[in-house]
Formats: structure tokens, sequence, C-alpha cells
């Protein structure tokens, strides 16, 4: 391998071993949080399999009843910089289920990225989201990114509150039976 290589699995190791957080939620669950890794693709289809037709249509804007092999892939392929995507897991049967997406996409436009939200329906309303938020957050806003900006369906309010929540509101754009909203990042997020 050459120095190149190595320099990028020291990086890997790196965001791996401070990304990686054990959480408890507010009524005693335990939960991983961590980087998504390349041999994940199956974890997400798995996930996937689980949700409502109502959560698949909030999170990607159309319906499905699966996640193709191919974006899986491509959901897995990630630089941990311009592209990060944080996973929440509990224990499985394969060692562990995904039960939450939280990734973000870096725009063209300085220090903004393009984010976006997938939490199983029984994990919803249990403040994992906010969680993630604040790990996702937390590791922008290190990467020099200052806002997030959410493409949603105008009647995803859950994901509304999570985004006021956990950041200033900048923007609202509605069009049609969409929204795109811009959020600055709070200052000083712990990832906590």
């Amino acid at each position: 391998m050459n120095q190149i290589g190595v320099q990028k699995l020291v990086e890997l190791a790196a965001v791996l071993a401070c990304q990686t957080k054990q959480v408890t939620l507010p009524d005693g669950a335990t939960l991983m949080i961590r980087p998504i890794l390349k041999e994940d693709a199956p974890r997400l289809q798995a996930l996937f399999s689980r949700l409502s037709p109502e959560s698949v249509y909030a999170r990607f804007l159309v319906t499905r009843k699966e996640l193709p092999d191919a974006e899986a892939r491509c959901l897995t392929e990630i630089d941990y910089q311009t592209r990060m995507t944080l996973l929440a897991t509990v224990p499985g049967a394969d060692g562990e289920d995904v039960v939450a997406i939280a990734c973000y996409i870096l725009l063209e436009e300085p220090g903004v990225a393009e984010a976006a939200f997938i939490i199983e329906d029984a994990y919803q309303e249990r403040r994992l989201g906010t969680l993630m938020m604040k790990q996702l957050a937390a590791y922008a806003q290190q990467q020099g990114i200052h806002t997030f900006q959410f493409t949603l369906h105008y009647y995803n309010v859950r994901m509304q509150r999570l985004i006021r929540h956990c950041g200033s509101v900048l923007t609202t754009t509605r069009c049609g039976g969409m929204l795109e909203i811009r959020a600055l990042l709070a200052e000083g997020e712990s990832g906590t």
C-alpha cells in the first residue's frame, strides 16, 4: 500500500474513533452512533424494508418498496469530509441493525451542505433525531460547514421541529408541497 493509501486509512481510523459514541435515549434504550462503512449497504436495505410507506415518502419524496443495491452502495461511498453519514445501530441478528441515518453532502456554496435524516418508525419521537443532528452538526462544523439545507415535504412536521430545535432557521422557501429550509448550525455543538 502506498503512502497516500496509508494516510487515508489513518484518517478513517481517526474519524471512526472520534465519531463512534454510545448514546442512551430518555426512555433508557442504548444505541451506538457511528460513521457509515462500505459494508453497511445491506444494513441500509434492511432498515429500508422496515420503514412504513409514510416514512419512506417523507425522506425520499417518492414511494418505493426497496432500496436498490446501487443506491445502497452509493450511500456508503463517502469521503467523510464533503460527504458524511452517521448511523444509529442496535444489536441485531447479524451483529447490528441500523435504525437511523443522518447525512450531509457539501453543496457548491461554501459552508453549506444538504442534510437528510431517516429514522425507523419504532425510534421516532424518542429524541434520537436530536442526538444525531447534534453529532452530525458538530462534525460538519469541524469540516467548515456552518449551514444545513433541508428539502422536505411541508407535512413533515417532525423534521421541521427537529431543524428548529437544533439550529437557527435562516430561510424557509415553499414551492408547491415542498419546503427548503436553511438552518445555521448552533455554535459550539458538542456532539453529545
